[in-house]
């Protein structure tokens, strides 16, 4: 007697159904000794309940979704402030001493400030034709760093800037700190100073050689 095409097909899905089971089972046990992660070995341990098999597999998702989540959460904020942080924690006292901290502008120049010497100096207000040309010379010389001072060249041969002193012109117009630092400690008193920079002037905080660089 022939069988029926549904029972053939119903009997080939059963045994593809337990080979696969096995060799999951067999993988995650093996992956388990392995590794050393016990919950892999628990999920493909067969003398175990089912539900007990389904909890350990719960534990693995849990924990897959949660490094995604912190990863995922890192690479955002590193991409928004590519900056690493690292730092010495004391846990058993709960102490978390602010670490030195060296913060530059983007953007050196203070606008009103950068207005304002421009028509002390040279008497030139923002209506004037030369009023560009004093503000491109002032962004060239406080943006100066080590990689572009070759930029100070095409004005050396203005006689109006001889007479400057551009450390004391960088620290008229430079933009002022006004961020606020909090520490795990309201009342730590946090140290600023300004320090002159291979990236121009700079701030310094909680350094304990701030006060050999810095320019106040």
């Amino acid at each position: 007697m022939v069988k029926s095409k549904p029972k053939l097909l119903r009997k080939l899905a059963n045994k593809t159904y337990t080979i696969l089971k096995d060799h999951i089972e067999y993988t995650l046990t093996e992956a388990g000794k392995v590794t050393g992660v016990l919950a892999l070995k628990q999920i493909g341990n067969q003398a175990l309940h089912p539900l007990e098999r389904i909890f350990w597999l719960c534990l693995i998702l849990i924990a897959v979704n949660g490094v995604q989540y912190l990863t995922t959460t890192q690479l955002k904020r590193f991409s928004m402030s590519p900056t690493v942080i690292s730092l010495d924690r004391d846990y058993l006292d709960w102490s978390g001493p602010l670490p030195a901290v060296t913060l530059c502008y983007h953007d050196h120049l203070d606008v009103q400030k950068a207005n304002d010497f421009i028509f002390e100096k040279w008497n030139v207000s923002n209506s004037d034709d030369e009023h560009f040309y004093f503000s491109e010379f002032l962004n060239t010389i406080i943006d100066a760093s080590a990689t572009n001072y070759g930029d100070i060249v095409r004005f050396a041969e203005d006689d109006r800037f001889d007479d400057l002193d551009l450390y004391d012109v960088i620290r008229a117009v430079n933009k002022p700190f006004k961020q606020e630092i909090n520490s795990f400690d309201p009342n730590f008193e946090i140290h600023k100073a300004t320090v002159m920079t291979e990236r121009g002037m700079c701030y310094v905080f909680n350094s304990q050689i701030s006060d050999f660089l810095s320019v106040e």
